[in-house]
């Protein structure tokens, strides 16, 4: 065997080698982060979908700027509540003033409905009116769940003020012992209750109202910013995980099957040859995996029609090279010359016809959004993956084989007859 097909499938079980590798490792880190390898979206983990409408605030317009600023404040939600590969996207066109919300995984849509819809406005009033200095989140610089009251054993919402807040909280409790404050949200009262010691930076908040849950939502709500302009709910749904898990088993079930035909269709066609090819193919399916998990993507439907798509196209441009290096072959070349000829013949159909299919991916991930981006992604993964297991690993392995005894692999690609040279 050439020296150079030796370090050819070096390289072939490097990128082997690379691509499980990064695959256990980010399976790993998956499993921790989303209980399972892989993470899915929202229509195979079943989930929540909402709607929302933005409106104007009273006697003001609503700006593109403003527009923006509740889509990022409702994002800044998303993230507090821990919800991965979730999507919070303004809608285009008309609807611009909309913005869809897909909460993979969460299966409270009342929950949801607070978190998102709250206006996140956090109000102080004494004796029924409303402290100066603490309207609004102005001071504060965090808020988080947690136990607390006499013995640590009650749901509690803590909160932690800056200095000028934690002033403000001084001063007033201290001139104003045995008057009675209030908390609310939203105007929504949470406790209210008599003063009766001096206030500071840190306030815990307990009472009949607050509950482990609510403390959480209340926390992720506060953290995640005021919303710059108030919103209604247009649309909720709930979308069932069990569907998910369906979809999922006919997808899986659906790939194998296509797969294996592909496989066997491969060897029945150019033998020896079609066998390289399949094994190119898994590694192109090894290399396509890693690559999807490294980036953190979520799986989709649409995605996984897109991974689908791509192992067809990589079977294409394996048939392509095949039949130019029989074309070789008929033209009297030997068996080494053929290959070499033929890859290099079809390298101009194959890369034109993937480089298209990545501008339209392109544009797909460009201007669409959601799943068409999901689709539009795993499609570019797999036509990148597709053409350097066409173009180099099918190139390699094959040599690799021929090289070894010229004359009597020579026959998987046979001279007809009549064209046969003396």
């Amino acid at each position: 065997m050439s020296r150079r097909n030796v370090w050819g499938l070096l390289f072939v079980a490097a990128v082997v080698v690379i691509a499980i590798g990064l695959s256990v490792f980010m399976g790993i880190r998956n499993y921790d982060m989303y209980g399972r390898p892989i993470n899915l979206g929202l229509d195979l983990q079943g989930g929540i979908h909402l709607v929302l409408e933005v409106m104007p605030p009273p006697g003001e317009e609503l700006s593109e700027e403003r527009l923006d600023d509740v889509e990022e404040a409702l994002r800044r939600r998303v993230d507090e509540l821990g919800v991965s590969e979730a999507v919070v996207e303004r809608l285009k066109g008309d609807d611009s003033r909309r913005i869809a919300v897909e909460l993979p995984g969460i299966t409270d849509i009342d929950s949801a409905r607070q978190v998102l819809g709250s206006q996140g406005v956090l109000l102080f009033k004494l004796e029924g009116e409303i402290i100066p200095g603490l309207t609004g989140n102005e001071h504060l610089v965090g808020a988080s769940p947690g136990w607390g009251g006499d013995f640590g054993n009650v749901p509690a919402l803590k909160l932690e003020f800056d200095d000028e807040g934690g002033r403000i909280l001084r001063n007033l409790s201290r001139d104003h012992i045995n008057d009675i404050l209030s908390i609310h949200l939203d105007e929504a009262e949470i406790v209210s209750g008599r003063i009766v010691g001096e206030l500071g930076n840190k306030v815990e908040v307990t009472g009949q109202n607050v509950t482990m849950e609510w403390a959480k939502n209340a926390a992720a709500i506060l953290r995640g910013g005021t919303l710059p302009a108030p919103i209604k709910e247009l649309e909720s749904r709930s979308v069932s995980a069990t569907l998910g898990q369906r979809i999922i088993s006919l997808s899986l079930t659906a790939g194998i099957v296509g797969i294996l035909l592909v496989l066997v269709f491969m060897i029945v066609i150019y033998k020896l040859p079609g066998l390289v090819a399949d094994i190119a193919l898994l590694v192109y399916m090894m290399i396509v995996y890693a690559a999807f998990v490294g980036v953190g993507a979520s799986l989709t439907l649409p995605g996984i029609a897109g991974v689908i798509l791509s192992i067809g196209m990589a079977v294409d441009a394996n048939v392509i090279i095949f039949e130019r290096i029989k074309d070789e072959r008929q033209s009297g070349k030997r068996i080494r010359a053929a290959i070499e000829s033929g890859f290099r013949r079809a390298l101009t159909a194959v890369i034109d016809a993937n480089v298209t299919t990545l501008i339209v991916a392109a544009i797909l991930f460009y201007f669409g959004a959601g799943k068409v981006q999901g689709f539009a992604l795993t499609l570019s993964i797999g036509i990148l993956a597709s053409m350097f297991s066409a173009i180099m690993v099918t190139r390699i392995l094959l040599s690799a084989v021929v090289d070894r005894d010229p004359e009597k692999y020579s026959r998987y690609f046979p001279i007809k007859e009549e064209k046969q040279h003396v």
